[in-house]
């Protein structure tokens, strides 16, 4: 059940690179996981795109400066080694420095924080329960979450 949020400075990117960027980490978190790239996988991995009005470097507005982008990568606890993490970083920092023109702009990689945050075993809520790392696996191992839900 991963879960993304992207926050950029609204008109930025367009909304076609936008589109392009969350299947792109959506994907990459799938894979990370070592969850299949099924139905299953997709029905429960959502997306959330913030495009802001206001944003500050250093307390003050950076008006007009070179893009500032987090994103937010939320897992169950025990998906991705720190290894992982680290990698999966770099790879979804890549992938937006390419989309905003900076692709080989080593310093431009400080204008991107990806924070991953684990909910620990039994504290991720869906479906109108909680859910182990356990029971996600063999959610998505089902191939279809819906009927999963519905007989679990």
């Amino acid at each position: 059940m991963p879960q993304i949020e992207f926050t950029l400075p609204r008109s930025t990117l367009s909304g076609d690179t936008i589109d392009s960027l969350m299947g792109e980490m959506t994907t990459t978190l799938l894979r990370y996981e070592g969850a299949p790239d099924n139905e299953a996988s997709r029905e429960i991995s959502w997306g959330f795109v913030h495009e802001v009005d206001r944003v500050y470097n250093g307390g003050a507005p950076l008006n007009g400066g070179a893009p500032r982008y987090r994103v937010d990568l939320t897992v169950p606890q025990g998906a991705l080694t720190p290894e992982k993490k680290n990698e999966i970083v770099g790879e979804i920092t890549q992938m937006i420095l390419d989309a905003d023109g900076s692709a080989g702009d080593s310093a431009a990689a400080m204008r991107v924080w990806v924070l991953v945050h684990d909910v620990p075993d039994g504290n991720w809520g869906g479906a109108g329960r909680t859910w182990t790392l356990r029971e996600i696996a063999g959610l998505v191992g089902a191939g279809d979450a819906r009927t999963a839900v519905a007989s679990g």
